[in-house]
């Protein structure tokens, strides 16, 4: 409670024991040597040492009498007393909404909060009598805030035997241990490796410029869709929140082929540049993901 607070509660009790005093006027104590003789009254005399109180006349009389007008003053103080109350209270309430909104402005600021920058391919040769290559996938990731995300895991996962986008369940992933890692603030991070053969792309056809450029490859990469994604959960370091959730969902659109040009013109082999589009669903952050209770739940305590 403010000043203002305890200023209209210490007026308020002093007004309040003010209306509550008794009014010392409401009855009427006769003394011994003002009631009236049995001599002159013609009477029988009382008994020495008893006090005789004289009966009020009137009933009605004496009622009015105890209930006195209070002065307009006391009025006024009540009210003013009562106002000061009300408005201390309203301005309390409106501090501690004000109070509340920058503990939420700070935290939204500093929280972590991991973002999904894209997915790195890396061909490697298998050897070096062959074009053939392993395909390294990694995701890179970002905390853009300014305190650690902490209680981290993760799922990587890729496919090219779904006709569609994967569910609900299939988004999940295969892997049902996930370690437990943290992303320092303002730092970035990686997810994976996933490593294919070209065959995860090419299929049959092997990976060379004649290939790609062909009409059947061409037929056969349109037929066949592939599919990569992951999640990220985690939590943040301040207390009471909810855990966190990043997701994201590529589809493969598009495949060239490229060479280092730092390397010798012989040594050179042909390296993959894939194109991706998003997914209709999965690439989200929170609330916002349907699946957010599910992965959510799975974020270690």
């Amino acid at each position: 409670m403010g000043l203002l607070g305890i200023l209209s509660f210490v007026f308020g009790a002093w007004i309040f024991s003010k209306v509550r005093a008794p009014n010392k006027n409401s009855s009427e104590t006769v003394r011994p040597q003002d009631t009236p003789s049995a001599e002159g009254q013609g009477g029988q005399s009382s008994p020495a040492g008893v006090l005789m109180v004289q009966a009020p006349t009137n009933a009605s009389n004496s009622r009015n009498a105890t209930k006195q007008e209070r002065p307009w003053w006391e009025k006024v103080a009540v009210v003013i007393a009562f106002g000061l109350l009300i408005a201390n209270w309203y301005q309390g309430c409106q501090t501690k909404r004000a109070a509340d909104a920058a503990k939420d402005s700070l935290t939204t600021v500093q929280r972590a909060f991991i973002s999904y920058e894209g997915i790195n391919l890396d061909a490697y040769p298998v050897s070096l009598t062959s074009n053939d290559r392993a395909w390294v996938f990694t995701v890179n990731l970002e905390n853009s805030g300014t305190t650690p995300a902490v209680d981290k895991i993760q799922e990587f996962w890729g496919t090219n035997d779904l006709s569609d986008e994967p569910t609900e369940l299939e988004f999940l992933g295969p892997d049902n241990d996930h370690p437990i890692g943290e992303i320092g603030p303002r730092s970035k991070s990686n997810m994976g490796p996933l490593i294919k053969s070209s065959k995860f792309v090419m299929g049959k056809y092997p990976f060379t410029r004649e290939s790609v450029a062909s009409k059947e490859w061409r037929a056969f990469f349109h037929s066949e869709r592939v599919f990569l994604w992951g999640w990220i959960g985690y939590r943040d370091v301040f207390a009471k929140t909810r855990p966190h959730v990043t997701e994201f969902c590529e589809e493969l659109n598009g495949v060239a082929i490229g060479y280092n040009l730092s390397i010798p013109e012989k040594e050179r082999f042909p390296e993959p540049r894939l194109n991706f589009k998003e997914c209709k669903t999965h690439n989200c952050t929170d609330e916002h993901c349907e699946d957010y209770e599910t992965i959510a739940a799975m974020v270690p305590k």
